[in-house]
């Protein structure tokens, strides 16, 4: 549900696949889809999946919330932040701006409310500690990306940031 929110628009399966970290089945990504559909709580048209708009904003202001609450708490796992992209660089340009706004700002706003401009470098600093230090391996997710995109939309002076693992 996430991921097809994330997307924004119809997905094949293929494109879920190779998005969804860590890696399932064709078989079990197969078998999930179709229950959704068969709850109605996705749209199916010619192998590809979607969401229903009003579905679609919840699963993305759970998603927000979530993603935000970790870093905000500085939760040591960051199991949303590694697991799901807060933007996509291989999609349309009308897409990556949907994604920003109802994915990256909210999230922005977030943290930007809850820390002072001191403490949010001081967060991000830590949040990069973290997922160099995350298991099983740091690029087995989309943190890093994440934490770029993140930092850039919040202006943070990544001067000296060491993104290499």
């Amino acid at each position: 549900m996430y991921w097809l929110a994330i997307d924004r628009e119809w997905t094949n399966l293929s494109d879920l696949l190779s998005d969804i970290i860590p890696s399932v089945s064709k078989g079990k990504l197969l078998e999930a889809l179709e229950s959704l559909h068969w709850r109605s709580l996705i749209e199916k048209k010619s192998g590809s999946y979607s969401q229903q708009p009003v579905v679609m904003e919840y699963v993305t202001d759970r998603l927000t919330e979530q993603i935000s609450l970790e870093l905000i708490e500085g939760s040591s796992a960051l199991h949303y932040f590694q697991r799901y992209a807060l933007m996509k660089t291989t999609v349309k340009d009308c897409v990556r701006e949907s994604q920003i706004r109802l994915i990256l700002v909210p999230i922005a706003q977030q943290v930007r409310i809850t820390f002072s401009p001191n403490r949010l470098q001081q967060q991000f600093q830590t949040l990069l500690t973290q997922l160099r230090s995350s298991s099983p391996s740091p690029l087995s997710g989309y943190g890093g990306g994440n934490l770029i995109n993140l930092a850039s939309h919040l202006e943070l002076d990544l001067t000296g940031a060491d993104f290499l693992i």
